[in-house]
Protein backbone atom coordinates (compact mmCIF):
# COMPACT_ATOMS: atom_id res chain seq x y z
CA UNK A 1 0.00 0.00 0.00
CA UNK A 2 1.38 3.38 -0.92
CA UNK A 3 1.42 5.92 1.84
CA UNK A 4 0.98 9.54 1.28
CA UNK A 5 1.85 12.13 3.92
CA UNK A 6 2.29 15.85 4.47
CA UNK A 7 5.62 15.88 6.35
CA UNK A 8 7.39 19.24 6.30
CA UNK A 9 10.48 19.16 4.06
CA UNK A 10 13.84 19.58 5.83
CA UNK A 11 15.66 22.90 5.17
CA UNK A 12 19.31 22.45 4.36
CA UNK A 13 20.51 26.09 4.42
CA UNK A 14 19.74 29.69 5.40
CA UNK A 15 18.11 31.92 2.91
CA UNK A 16 20.08 34.88 1.58
CA UNK A 17 18.00 37.32 3.62
CA UNK A 18 18.63 35.33 6.81
CA UNK A 19 22.38 35.31 6.14
CA UNK A 20 22.38 39.06 5.60
CA UNK A 21 20.50 39.58 8.86
CA UNK A 22 23.01 37.42 10.77
CA UNK A 23 25.95 39.26 9.18
CA UNK A 24 24.39 42.60 10.06
CA UNK A 25 23.90 41.55 13.69
CA UNK A 26 27.52 40.35 13.92
CA UNK A 27 28.74 43.64 12.44
CA UNK A 28 26.71 45.61 14.99
CA UNK A 29 28.08 43.51 17.84
CA UNK A 30 31.65 44.00 16.62
CA UNK A 31 31.03 47.72 16.31
CA UNK A 32 29.90 47.79 19.92
CA UNK A 33 32.65 45.49 21.17
CA UNK A 34 35.73 47.10 19.59
CA UNK A 35 35.38 50.48 21.36
CA UNK A 36 34.72 48.67 24.62
CA UNK A 37 37.86 46.56 24.20
CA UNK A 38 39.84 49.67 23.31
CA UNK A 39 38.61 51.43 26.44
CA UNK A 40 39.61 48.43 28.54
CA UNK A 41 43.08 48.47 26.99
CA UNK A 42 43.44 52.21 27.58
CA UNK A 43 42.30 51.82 31.18
CA UNK A 44 44.79 48.99 31.70
CA UNK A 45 47.59 51.10 30.21
CA UNK A 46 46.67 54.05 32.43
CA UNK A 47 46.68 51.79 35.49
CA UNK A 48 50.07 50.34 34.59
CA UNK A 49 51.40 53.85 33.99
CA UNK A 50 50.37 54.81 37.52
CA UNK A 51 51.81 51.56 38.87
CA UNK A 52 55.15 52.36 37.23
CA UNK A 53 55.21 55.75 38.92
CA UNK A 54 54.32 54.11 42.21
CA UNK A 55 57.22 51.68 41.76
CA UNK A 56 59.52 54.62 41.06
CA UNK A 57 58.24 56.32 44.20
CA UNK A 58 58.97 53.23 46.30
CA UNK A 59 62.51 53.12 44.86
CA UNK A 60 63.10 56.80 45.64
CA UNK A 61 61.90 56.32 49.21
CA UNK A 62 63.99 53.17 49.67
CA UNK A 63 67.02 55.15 48.50
CA UNK A 64 66.11 57.89 50.97
CA UNK A 65 65.72 55.29 53.71
CA UNK A 66 69.29 54.11 53.16
CA UNK A 67 71.06 57.45 52.57
CA UNK A 68 68.69 59.77 54.47
CA UNK A 69 68.46 61.91 51.35
CA UNK A 70 66.62 61.62 48.05
CA UNK A 71 68.89 60.91 45.09
CA UNK A 72 70.06 63.87 43.02
CA UNK A 73 68.41 64.35 39.65
CA UNK A 74 71.87 64.52 38.10
CA UNK A 75 75.43 64.67 39.37
CA UNK A 76 78.55 65.99 37.72
CA UNK A 77 81.75 67.40 39.21
CA UNK A 78 83.03 70.55 37.53
CA UNK A 79 86.20 70.38 35.50
CA UNK A 80 87.44 72.16 32.34
CA UNK A 81 85.52 69.81 30.05
CA UNK A 82 81.96 71.14 30.29
CA UNK A 83 80.72 68.76 27.63
CA UNK A 84 80.81 65.72 29.90
CA UNK A 85 77.74 64.19 31.56
CA UNK A 86 77.24 62.39 34.85
CA UNK A 87 74.57 59.83 35.84
CA UNK A 88 70.92 60.67 36.36
CA UNK A 89 68.56 59.78 39.18
CA UNK A 90 67.55 56.72 37.15
CA UNK A 91 71.00 55.24 37.74
CA UNK A 92 70.86 55.78 41.48
CA UNK A 93 67.51 54.01 41.95
CA UNK A 94 68.38 50.90 39.92
CA UNK A 95 69.23 48.76 42.99
CA UNK A 96 65.75 49.48 44.33
CA UNK A 97 63.90 48.30 41.20
CA UNK A 98 65.63 44.92 40.99
CA UNK A 99 68.31 46.12 38.59
CA UNK A 100 71.31 45.35 40.82
CA UNK A 101 73.06 43.55 37.99
CA UNK A 102 73.15 46.65 35.79
CA UNK A 103 74.01 48.96 38.67
CA UNK A 104 76.85 46.70 39.78
CA UNK A 105 78.51 47.00 36.36
CA UNK A 106 78.27 50.79 36.31
CA UNK A 107 81.44 52.86 36.35
CA UNK A 108 80.84 56.19 38.09
CA UNK A 109 84.30 57.75 37.70
CA UNK A 110 86.41 57.99 34.59
CA UNK A 111 90.21 57.70 34.52
CA UNK A 112 90.64 61.13 36.09
CA UNK A 113 88.30 60.25 38.94
CA UNK A 114 85.55 62.59 37.78
CA UNK A 115 81.88 61.59 37.94
CA UNK A 116 81.03 62.28 34.30
CA UNK A 117 81.03 58.94 32.55
CA UNK A 118 77.61 58.89 30.89
CA UNK A 119 78.19 60.55 27.52
CA UNK A 120 77.21 57.25 25.89
CA UNK A 121 77.50 58.48 22.32
CA UNK A 122 81.30 58.18 22.42
CA UNK A 123 82.61 54.86 21.13
CA UNK A 124 84.85 54.51 24.18
CA UNK A 125 82.25 55.55 26.76
CA UNK A 126 82.87 53.41 29.84
CA UNK A 127 79.18 52.64 30.47
CA UNK A 128 78.04 52.17 26.89
CA UNK A 129 78.37 48.38 27.03
CA UNK A 130 76.43 48.27 30.32
CA UNK A 131 73.35 50.22 29.22
CA UNK A 132 73.18 49.84 25.45
CA UNK A 133 70.20 47.79 24.30
CA UNK A 134 68.92 47.09 27.83
CA UNK A 135 65.19 47.72 28.38
CA UNK A 136 63.68 49.05 31.61
CA UNK A 137 59.87 48.73 31.27
CA UNK A 138 59.16 50.46 34.61
CA UNK A 139 60.49 53.68 33.05
CA UNK A 140 57.86 53.70 30.33
CA UNK A 141 54.11 54.35 30.21
CA UNK A 142 52.65 51.43 28.18
CA UNK A 143 50.08 53.69 26.55
CA UNK A 144 52.74 55.90 24.98
CA UNK A 145 53.57 55.68 21.27
CA UNK A 146 56.79 57.68 21.66
CA UNK A 147 59.96 55.83 20.57
CA UNK A 148 61.14 53.25 23.09
CA UNK A 149 64.75 53.60 21.95
CA UNK A 150 66.79 56.68 21.12
CA UNK A 151 66.68 58.27 17.68
CA UNK A 152 69.53 60.69 18.14
CA UNK A 153 70.14 61.25 14.40
CA UNK A 154 66.57 62.19 13.50
CA UNK A 155 67.29 65.90 13.59
CA UNK A 156 69.34 65.64 10.41
CA UNK A 157 67.86 62.41 9.04
CA UNK A 158 64.21 61.79 10.05
CA UNK A 159 63.66 58.16 10.95
CA UNK A 160 67.37 57.43 11.37
CA UNK A 161 68.56 55.18 14.16
CA UNK A 162 70.63 56.47 17.04
CA UNK A 163 74.41 56.30 17.32
CA UNK A 164 73.84 54.02 20.30
CA UNK A 165 70.76 52.13 21.49
CA UNK A 166 69.57 53.75 24.72
CA UNK A 167 66.25 53.26 26.50
CA UNK A 168 63.97 56.31 26.52
CA UNK A 169 61.83 57.00 29.64
CA UNK A 170 58.40 58.66 29.73
CA UNK A 171 58.85 60.17 33.21
CA UNK A 172 61.17 62.97 34.29
CA UNK A 173 62.59 64.51 37.45
CA UNK A 174 61.20 67.96 38.27
CA UNK A 175 63.89 70.34 39.51
CA UNK A 176 61.36 72.89 40.75
CA UNK A 177 59.77 75.96 39.20
CA UNK A 178 61.05 79.07 37.47
CA UNK A 179 59.65 81.25 40.27
CA UNK A 180 61.77 79.67 43.04
CA UNK A 181 64.50 81.98 44.44
CA UNK A 182 67.20 79.43 43.54
CA UNK A 183 66.38 79.54 39.83
CA UNK A 184 68.97 80.72 37.35
CA UNK A 185 66.74 82.49 34.84
CA UNK A 186 69.67 83.39 32.57
CA UNK A 187 70.74 79.80 31.86
CA UNK A 188 71.41 79.15 28.19
CA UNK A 189 68.58 76.71 27.46
CA UNK A 190 65.92 78.02 29.80
CA UNK A 191 65.39 78.57 33.56
CA UNK A 192 66.92 75.95 35.86
CA UNK A 193 65.63 75.60 39.43
CA UNK A 194 66.70 74.00 42.68
CA UNK A 195 63.30 74.32 44.32
CA UNK A 196 62.23 70.67 43.94
CA UNK A 197 62.90 67.38 45.68
CA UNK A 198 65.33 66.04 43.05
CA UNK A 199 68.08 68.53 42.21
CA UNK A 200 71.40 69.06 40.44
CA UNK A 201 74.36 68.17 42.64
CA UNK A 202 78.07 67.53 42.40
CA UNK A 203 77.78 64.34 44.45
CA UNK A 204 74.97 62.04 45.66
CA UNK A 205 75.63 63.24 49.22
CA UNK A 206 74.10 66.60 48.33
CA UNK A 207 70.55 65.31 47.88
CA UNK A 208 67.45 66.79 49.50
CA UNK A 209 66.35 65.54 52.92
CA UNK A 210 62.71 64.97 53.87
CA UNK A 211 63.05 67.75 56.42
CA UNK A 212 63.94 70.12 53.56
CA UNK A 213 60.45 69.68 52.09
CA UNK A 214 58.90 72.48 54.13
CA UNK A 215 55.66 72.60 52.13
CA UNK A 216 54.88 68.96 52.98
CA UNK A 217 55.57 65.74 51.12
CA UNK A 218 51.90 65.33 50.20
CA UNK A 219 51.87 68.78 48.57
CA UNK A 220 55.09 68.54 46.55
CA UNK A 221 55.50 66.85 43.15
CA UNK A 222 58.91 65.34 42.38
CA UNK A 223 58.41 63.33 39.15
CA UNK A 224 56.07 63.95 36.22
CA UNK A 225 54.85 62.05 33.17
CA UNK A 226 55.95 62.86 29.61
CA UNK A 227 54.23 60.24 27.46
CA UNK A 228 52.51 62.10 24.59
CA UNK A 229 53.55 63.69 21.35
CA UNK A 230 53.24 67.45 21.21
CA UNK A 231 50.11 68.73 19.50
CA UNK A 232 51.19 69.39 15.88
CA UNK A 233 48.29 71.81 15.44
CA UNK A 234 49.77 74.13 18.02
CA UNK A 235 53.45 73.56 17.36
CA UNK A 236 53.42 73.76 13.58
CA UNK A 237 56.17 71.11 13.49
CA UNK A 238 56.34 68.00 11.30
CA UNK A 239 59.67 66.44 12.27
CA UNK A 240 59.01 63.64 14.81
CA UNK A 241 62.10 64.67 16.79
CA UNK A 242 60.57 68.07 17.48
CA UNK A 243 57.19 66.61 18.43
CA UNK A 244 58.80 64.35 21.03
CA UNK A 245 58.96 66.69 24.02
CA UNK A 246 60.64 64.41 26.55
CA UNK A 247 63.51 65.73 28.61
CA UNK A 248 65.70 62.76 27.63
CA UNK A 249 65.91 64.34 24.17
CA UNK A 250 66.79 61.11 22.34
CA UNK A 251 69.82 60.51 24.58
CA UNK A 252 68.27 57.87 26.82
CA UNK A 253 67.48 57.74 30.52
CA UNK A 254 70.96 57.71 32.01
CA UNK A 255 72.81 60.71 30.57
CA UNK A 256 72.46 63.65 32.93
CA UNK A 257 72.69 67.40 32.63
CA UNK A 258 75.95 69.05 31.60
CA UNK A 259 75.54 71.78 34.21
CA UNK A 260 78.38 71.43 36.68
CA UNK A 261 76.98 73.42 39.59
CA UNK A 262 73.85 73.75 41.70
CA UNK A 263 71.55 76.65 40.76
CA UNK A 264 71.60 79.33 43.43
CA UNK A 265 70.03 82.29 41.70
CA UNK A 266 70.56 84.32 38.54
CA UNK A 267 73.91 83.70 36.87
CA UNK A 268 74.89 80.90 39.26
CA UNK A 269 75.22 78.02 36.80
CA UNK A 270 78.49 77.17 35.14
CA UNK A 271 78.19 76.63 31.40
CA UNK A 272 80.55 76.05 28.51
CA UNK A 273 83.56 78.37 28.51
CA UNK A 274 82.28 80.16 31.57
CA UNK A 275 78.68 80.77 30.51
CA UNK A 276 76.64 82.10 27.64
CA UNK A 277 73.95 80.60 25.43
CA UNK A 278 75.70 77.39 24.48
CA UNK A 279 74.07 74.07 23.69
CA UNK A 280 76.32 72.18 26.09
CA UNK A 281 74.24 73.72 28.92
CA UNK A 282 71.83 70.79 28.67
CA UNK A 283 69.08 69.55 31.00
CA UNK A 284 68.71 65.89 30.07
CA UNK A 285 66.19 63.89 32.15
CA UNK A 286 65.23 66.91 34.24
CA UNK A 287 62.83 69.81 33.78
CA UNK A 288 62.00 73.11 35.45
CA UNK A 289 58.31 74.00 35.42
CA UNK A 290 57.39 77.28 33.74
CA UNK A 291 53.83 76.54 32.58
CA UNK A 292 50.78 74.37 33.16
CA UNK A 293 50.81 70.73 31.95
CA UNK A 294 50.42 70.96 28.21
CA UNK A 295 50.99 69.25 24.86
CA UNK A 296 50.96 72.56 23.02
CA UNK A 297 54.61 73.52 23.50
CA UNK A 298 56.82 74.70 20.68
CA UNK A 299 60.23 73.27 19.91
CA UNK A 300 61.97 76.63 20.39
CA UNK A 301 60.93 76.83 24.04
CA UNK A 302 61.06 73.21 25.20
CA UNK A 303 62.68 70.98 22.61
CA UNK A 304 66.22 69.79 21.88
CA UNK A 305 68.50 70.15 24.94
CA UNK A 306 66.07 72.58 26.60
CA UNK A 307 65.44 72.84 30.32
CA UNK A 308 61.66 73.34 30.40
CA UNK A 309 60.12 70.33 28.68
CA UNK A 310 56.40 69.98 29.49
CA UNK A 311 54.68 67.56 31.82
CA UNK A 312 52.01 65.93 29.65
CA UNK A 313 50.29 62.61 29.05
CA UNK A 314 48.45 60.34 26.64
CA UNK A 315 45.83 59.96 29.38
CA UNK A 316 43.68 63.04 28.84
CA UNK A 317 44.59 66.71 29.07
CA UNK A 318 46.66 66.40 32.27
CA UNK A 319 49.35 64.01 33.48
CA UNK A 320 50.19 61.52 36.21
CA UNK A 321 52.57 62.87 38.83
CA UNK A 322 54.52 61.35 41.73
CA UNK A 323 54.42 63.25 45.00
CA UNK A 324 57.18 63.31 47.60
CA UNK A 325 55.11 61.15 49.96
CA UNK A 326 55.18 58.37 47.34
CA UNK A 327 51.58 58.76 46.20
CA UNK A 328 50.58 59.00 42.53
CA UNK A 329 47.93 61.46 41.44
CA UNK A 330 46.47 62.75 38.19
CA UNK A 331 47.08 66.45 37.71
CA UNK A 332 44.40 67.98 35.52
CA UNK A 333 45.64 70.11 32.64
CA UNK A 334 43.34 72.91 33.76
CA UNK A 335 45.51 73.70 36.78
CA UNK A 336 47.03 77.16 36.50
CA UNK A 337 50.73 77.68 35.99
CA UNK A 338 50.98 79.43 39.37
CA UNK A 339 49.44 76.49 41.22
CA UNK A 340 51.58 73.98 39.33
CA UNK A 341 54.74 75.90 40.18
CA UNK A 342 53.76 75.99 43.85
CA UNK A 343 53.22 72.23 43.75
CA UNK A 344 56.73 71.46 42.49
CA UNK A 345 58.65 73.75 44.87
CA UNK A 346 59.46 72.12 48.18
CA UNK A 347 59.90 75.23 50.32
CA UNK A 348 58.40 78.32 48.70
CA UNK A 349 55.96 78.80 51.59
CA UNK A 350 52.97 78.40 49.27
CA UNK A 351 51.74 74.94 50.12
CA UNK A 352 48.88 73.99 47.81
CA UNK A 353 46.41 71.22 48.54
CA UNK A 354 44.36 69.99 45.62
CA UNK A 355 41.24 67.78 45.76
CA UNK A 356 42.99 64.83 44.12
Amino acid sequence: MNRTGSATPVRSAFTLIELLVVIAIIAILIGLLVPAVQKVREAAAATQCRNNLHQIGVALHNYEGVFKRFPPASTRIADPNYWMHGPTWWVYILPYVEQDNVFGKTTFNNASGVNQSFWLADSGAVNKAVYEGVSFPFMRCPGSTLPEWNKINEETTPGAAGTYTAYEPTYTAILGSSQHPSTDTTAGNGPVSDGGVLGLRGTPQGGVRKTDIKDGTSNTIMVGEQSAWADPNSTGETNPLYLDMRSSDSRGAFMGTSYATQPKGTGSLVGCNGGGNNNCMRCYNTTTVTKSPSRGYRFAESGDQRCNTPIQSVHGNGANVLLADGSVQYLDGGVTAAVFMNLVDRNDGNAVSLPW
